[in-house]
């Protein structure tokens, strides 16, 4: 019969317990999803875009966080924090974000993204999606000339 040493022994142990830690995790990412939307698809320059998060968990969870965010061309333009939340397995949790698109918005493409983190602060997961902006009408004036 072979006789273990005190460091394969110490090994082993510190093997198993990193094997569960990695096992525990996996399960407490399982079974959660995000999505997040923005309507309209595309809108004028000064109107409000409302963004929603939906978070869907299969296990109850407290502490969590979530951020949505918009990018334009890669430059950080708005963000929004939802802290603290309580989520109740199988009971999707919402969250939805008015942005008033300013009205001197050039015509682009941005990016909105949802980010969920656990209690401890860890990223679990991401979501996108994006929405168009378009520059408002200009209104050219109309000058009447009337016949005497």
């Amino acid at each position: 019969m072979h006789k273990l040493t005190l460091f394969c022994r110490w090994c082993l142990a510190l093997l198993l317990s990193l094997i569960m830690s990695l096992l525990a995790q996996a399960q407490a990412n399982a079974g959660f999803s995000i999505t997040d939307s923005a309507s309209p698809a595309s809108i004028q320059a000064g109107q409000p875009e409302q963004l929603t998060i939906k978070l869907t968990t299969v296990h109850n969870h407290t502490n969590w966080s979530i951020t949505g965010s918009l990018t334009l061309n890669g430059a950080p333009v708005a963000s929004q924090n939802y802290n603290g939340l309580t989520l109740t397995g199988g009971v999707p949790l919402t969250e939805n974000w008015n942005w008033l698109v300013p009205a001197t918005a050039a015509s682009r493409t941005y990016i909105f993204t949802a980010q969920v983190f656990d209690e401890a602060g860890g990223l679990l997961l991401t979501a996108q999606t994006n929405f168009s902006v378009t520059t408002a009408a200009s209104v050219r004036p109309v000058r009447l000339c009337m016949a005497r």
